[in-house]
């Protein structure tokens, strides 16, 4: 009595070359799916982590902008004040410089909470110019 031992490939030999092409055809089909689906996965979650980037670098930008130029304007009612006789304009300035004074405040107060927060960290850190020593000593004075 002989015994028969099959061997995994002896099952592809039964098979006609066409059948062997469609096999790998299929094989290679299947393969390139799961490829494209995983890749799929991947551009959703780049797509999110970018989207949220992008809007706090948005409310970053807008912040830095309300900021300068709430520090421009008080700084024109300044010269104005300091270039005339009399207490009139001070008296005008007054509140208006009060309010955007406290603007300004809330402006500072609501980017330091973006740069402390998890993800204005890591961009800080991975961010070339952030990781720069001109950066790190311009940001120095902040807590």
């Amino acid at each position: 009595m002989s015994e028969h031992t099959s061997h995994p490939a002896q099952g592809l030999n039964r098979l006609t070359i066409a059948q062997q092409i469609s096999l790998l055809a299929g094989v290679a089909v299947l393969a390139l799916v799961v490829i494209l689906a995983l890749s799929l996965v991947r551009v959703q979650q780049l797509g999110a982590t970018v989207e949220e980037l992008g809007h706090e670098q948005v409310e970053r930008l807008q912040l830095a902008l309300r900021w300068r130029s709430n520090i421009a304007v008080n700084a024109t009612r300044v010269l104005s004040i300091a270039q005339t006789d009399g207490d009139d304009l001070q008296g005008y300035f007054k509140d208006v410089m009060g309010s955007t004074t406290a603007d300004t405040t809330k402006v500072q107060q609501r980017y330091t909470e973006l740069e402390k927060a998890p993800v204005g960290c890591a961009f800080r850190k991975n961010w070339p110019p952030c990781a720069s020593r001109t950066w790190k000593r311009a940001t120095r004075r902040w807590p």
